[in-house]
C-alpha cells in the first residue's frame, strides 16, 4: 500500500514511493520532450487529456515539473525540473546524473556539457515544439505497426569523431592524412526503431530544418551535411567496413526539401565518396501521418515510407521505453 501523498514538496525518496505510474510517464514523457503541451504530453503517455491534465497538477504541486508559455496568449508547456530528476532517480535507487544520462532526459539544472540547457530551448521554441511533432508522428507509426521505438534528444546526441582530408587532395597533401581533426556532430535528435521480428533495428538521425539557415557555409546546411559524411568516414575506419548512416530531413517547403538533396550529392561527389543516405519531407506531410507512409522523397524523385530505407544505423548502447497500442510501459530495458 502506497502511503499518503504529501500535500506539499515533500523528500525525493518519499515522493518517488508515493507517485502513481502515470505521473512517472508524464516525468518521462516532459524529460525526454521539453516543453510538450498537455495535449502532447497525453498522446505522448497513451492517455486522456483529462488524466494528463490531472498529473500534471500533481506534479506541478510536486515541483517536478515546469510550466512555460512564450506569450500569456500561448498554451502552457512543460519541462522537467531538476527535483523531477531526483524523484524519478530515487524511484530507481541510482544517482540522478546517470539516471538523465542513460534516459536522455534535459532538467532545468545548472549549464554543464550534458544538462542544463531546457532554458536554452526556450529560445528555440518554434525548432522544439517542430522536433516534439517529429517524435508524436513517430509514436504513432509505432503504434500502428507495434515493435519499439527508443527516442534521444540532441542533448543526448554528441558524436566525436576524427576527420582526415578528401581523397581528392592527392600526392601533394599526404602528410596532411596524417593529422586528423577532431569534429563533432550533434543531430535533432535519434530515432531507434526495433520492429517486429524479423526485422533488423534501424537508427534514423533526425534533422529539422524551418529554412532559416543557409545552404552554403559551415554554419550552413553544407557543414552539417559535410559533418555527417566526416562521421560516416570514421565510422568505417574505425569498423573496417562501410558502415551505414540514414538521415530524415524535415523541413517547410518542398523547394527547401529538394536543394538539401541536391546539396548532399554535391558534397559526395566532391569528396569523391558514396552519397550520403537522406531522405527529405516536409512538416505538413509529416503532421497528419505517421513516418512509415510514403511521404519521403531522394533524388530520384520517387514517394517512398520508411519501409523502403533498407539502411539501418549502427547498434547504439541506448535504453527506451517498450511501446504498445496505446500506454507507455516504463519497464526500462537495454537495446
Amino acid at each position: 500500500m502506497r502511503p499518503p501523498f504529501p500535500a506539499r514538496p515533500g523528500h525525493p525518496a518519499l515522493v518517488s514511493y508515493a507517485l502513481h505510474d502515470a505521473s512517472l510517464a508524464v516525468l518521462h514523457a516532459v524529460g525526454a520532450h521539453p516543453y510538450l503541451t498537455a495535449a502532447e504530453v497525453a498522446e505522448a503517455c497513451g492517455a486522456s487529456a483529462r488524466t494528463a491534465r490531472r498529473w500534471l497538477r500533481v506534479c506541478l504541486a510536486q515541483e517536478l515539473v515546469a510550466e512555460w508559455a512564450e506569450t500569456p496568449a500561448d498554451e502552457e508547456r512543460y519541462g522537467l525540473t531538476v527535483r523531477g530528476t531526483r524523484v524519478l532517480a530515487a524511484r530507481a535507487g541510482v544517482r540522478p546524473r546517470l539516471y538523465a544520462h542513460v534516459h536522455a532526459l534535459l532538467d532545468d539544472g545548472p549549464v554543464d556539457p550534458s544538462t542544463g540547457r531546457l532554458i536554452r530551448l526556450r529560445g528555440h521554441s518554434a525548432h522544439t515544439a517542430g522536433i516534439n511533432a517529429i517524435y508524436l508522428a513517430f509514436l504513432r507509426g509505432v503504434r500502428r505497426r507495434g515493435g519499439r521505438l527508443i527516442w534521444r534528444g540532441e542533448w543526448a546526441c554528441r558524436h566525436e569523431y576524427h576527420s582526415l582530408p578528401p581523397v581528392h587532395l592527392g600526392r601533394w597533401n599526404r602528410g596532411l592524412e596524417e593529422r586528423p581533426t577532431r569534429g563533432v556532430l550533434y543531430p535533432d535528435a535519434e530515432a531507434l526503431y526495433a520492429g517486429p521480428s524479423p526485422e533488423p533495428r534501424r537508427l534514423y538521425y533526425i534533422e529539422y530544418d524551418r529554412n532559416t539557415e543557409a545552404l552554403t557555409g559551415d554554419r550552413g546546411l553544407e557543414g552539417k551535411f559535410t559533418r555527417y559524411l566526416e562521421y560516416r568516414a570514421d565510422l568505417a575506419r574505425r569498423s573496417g567496413t562501410p558502415r551505414p548512416l540514414t538521415v530524415l530531413f524535415v523541413t517547410t517547403t518542398p523547394t527547401r526539401a529538394t536543394a538539401a538533396l541536391t546539396l548532399a550529392e554535391r558534397l559526395a561527389i566532391a569528396r569523391r565518396e558514396p552519397p550520403l543516405d537522406l531522405h527529405g519531407t516536409t512538416d505538413a506531410s509529416l503532421g497528419p501521418a505517421d513516418p512509415w507512409v510514403p511521404i519521403w522523397s531522394d533524388l530520384s524523385g520517387v514517394p517512398h515510407g520508411l519501409d523502403g530505407v533498407r539502411e539501418g544505423g549502427p547498434p547504439a548502447s541506448v535504453r527506451g521505453c517498450t511501446v504498445s497500442k496505446r500506454t507507455t510501459d516504463l519497464s526500462h530495458e537495454t537495446v
